[in-house]
């Protein structure tokens, strides 16, 4: 089947961290198990068929995820001690981050949407405008 540059096709990966945060002034920190869905768009490869190779986006992913996991981030990262950790923010920087590291590593491809999950039935998407 010939790759038609018209049609984009995107990956998915999903990746898992744990983070505490304070939720108000005053309270004790709360931690969640959080679930972060990766989706990157760009043309299949015709030697290698595919979009990137997987090796590739695990290592952006574990970037961000590595900065994250087992943090408590109003304390341990400098970004949230002035931007409140809330689920929304937390998806803003995975995106920023994400969004850096795949423009060096494969400037071809559009960090289209993540989605970040907080709960089962909490999450946020940031999607590339």
């Amino acid at each position: 089947m010939p790759n038609n540059p018209r049609i984009k096709t995107q990956i998915v990966r999903r990746a898992y961290f744990s983070a505490a945060h304070l939720p108000y002034p005053g309270r004790s920190g709360v931690g969640h198990n959080y679930v972060l869905d990766t989706f990157v768009e760009g043309s299949v490869d015709p030697q290698s068929g595919m979009v990137m190779p997987l090796h590739d986006l695990d290592v952006a992913v574990q970037e961000v995820v590595s900065t994250l996991d087992h943090r408590f981030l109003d304390r341990d990262l400098p970004y949230f001690q002035d931007t409140s950790p809330t689920l929304e923010n937390i998806a803003h920087y995975c995106f920023a981050f994400l969004h850096e590291i795949l423009i060096k590593k494969a400037p071809d491809l559009v960090l289209a949407k993540i989605r970040l999950l907080e709960t089962d039935d909490l999450w946020v998407d940031v999607i590339r405008a």
